[in-house]
């Protein structure tokens, strides 16, 4: 039994790994997390701390050619309070300052946001 939760384990590993992989490398950008439709990238430098909270630039890119949906840019930016409580909101500006989304942030959950704000939240307690 043992083995079997093993190989099942390293098969789920190697299945989020094969994610990052076929992944478009984007000069300049990261890739981060990835949803059925999407690739998010991070802009390399753009994570900044400012008015008690923490932002960074994203990318995100539509995996399929054929998709309607095309590239697009946004400011990701979450409290500090949000990073030090664990949970809160997250909220989407377009690059001209307008909010587009608001999304709930729970540290460790399984959407795309979440995984963000983890890696945006990381060391909440340190200055940027």
């Amino acid at each position: 039994m043992l083995k079997k939760i093993m190989l099942l384990t390293a098969m789920i590993s190697s299945i989020h790994s094969f994610e990052a992989l076929a992944a478009q490398e984007i000069q300049g950008w990261t890739f981060i997390t990835s949803t059925n439709e999407f690739n998010y990238y991070v802009k390399n430098g753009s994570l900044k701390e400012k008015q008690n909270s923490r932002e960074m630039l994203i990318q995100q890119v539509p995996i399929s050619q054929a998709s309607n949906s095309s590239v697009s840019y946004k400011r990701f930016s979450i409290p500090l309070q949000a990073c030090k409580d664990e949970y809160g909101e997250i909220t989407m500006y377009d690059l001209g300052g307008r909010v587009v989304a608001k999304m709930d942030y729970v540290k460790g959950g399984s959407s795309a946001a979440a995984y963000m704000g983890d890696i945006v939240c990381l060391n909440p307690d340190k200055r940027l």
